[in-house]
């Protein structure tokens, strides 16, 4: 697994950070499901549990249980695609069993589904219940504060350090997306000090290159830590803004 990921993805194939991730957290979340699927300690899985069968059902399981769309689960069989055919070199004698895999098709229809978006009342409804009056809830307003405004990726977001961020006039920030491109994202001035704020408080103020989001110990900030914290506040919104309860955010 190992040398998956630091040889024949970063070294061999070239692939961004952001690919990188992508297909570590396809795998993750596969053999997550392959561990709970057949109760076996995730230290027990070989390549044996990395069957057609196996990962057709993962994907089910994306759509049926996790509610992804068809992009997410067609993201998700790409890597797992990628994973077989580098194993296909370094074990050829279950070639046939990888074949198998790598002969799952994409499903399309994917780019047919409606954007959803949110309307600016459920915008204000979700913000609100962010206690700003905390470290933890001067992090997180300003963290959705920001996605909102700019519509970035959230591992965009959460790649910035204090040196990507521009509090004064023009208001900006400086985004590093997919395939090493950077791009400068105007904000509005109030994101700028909600911003500037957090950099106050931010452990490695001061440092440049110190991450401008950060944990409760200081670490980075994860994508299924946002997604817990969305979902937290998504939840306390449900009395006034019910419809937020109905979109894929």
């Amino acid at each position: 697994m190992e040398k998956f990921f630091r040889e024949y993805l970063l070294t061999l194939r070239g692939m961004s950070l952001h690919t990188i991730r992508s297909y570590r957290d396809a795998l993750v979340l596969f053999l997550r499901f392959v561990s709970n699927h057949n109760s076996r300690r995730l230290e027990d899985l070989s390549l044996d549990v990395f069957t057609a069968e196996h990962v057709a059902q993962f994907l089910t399981f994306l759509e049926a249980d996790r509610h992804n769309g068809i992009a997410t689960r067609n993201a998700r069989l790409a890597a797992l695609h990628t994973f077989a055919r580098f194993l296909v070199s370094e074990s050829p004698e279950h070639l046939a069993q990888l074949q198998r895999v790598l002969g799952l098709p994409f499903k399309r229809g994917g780019r047919n589904a409606p954007i959803e978006y949110l309307e600016p009342a459920e915008v204000e409804t979700l913000l609100r219940q962010i206690d700003s009056s905390t470290d933890t809830g001067r992090r997180d307003y300003a963290l959705f504060a920001l996605m909102l405004n700019t519509g970035a990726r959230v591992q965009e977001v959460l790649d910035l350090k204090l040196s990507d961020v521009h509090t004064e006039p023009p208001h900006q920030v400086r985004l590093h997306g997919k395939g090493g491109k950077v791009r400068l994202c105007p904000i509005w001035a109030a994101t700028a000090a909600r911003l500037q704020a957090l950099a106050q408080q931010t452990p490695g103020n001061g440092i440049t290159d110190a991450l401008l989001f950060t944990n409760r110990r200081g670490g980075k900030l994860t994508r299924f830590g946002v997604r817990y914290l969305l979902n937290k506040y998504i939840a306390a919104s449900a009395a006034t803004a019910s419809t937020l309860l109905e979109k894929r955010i």
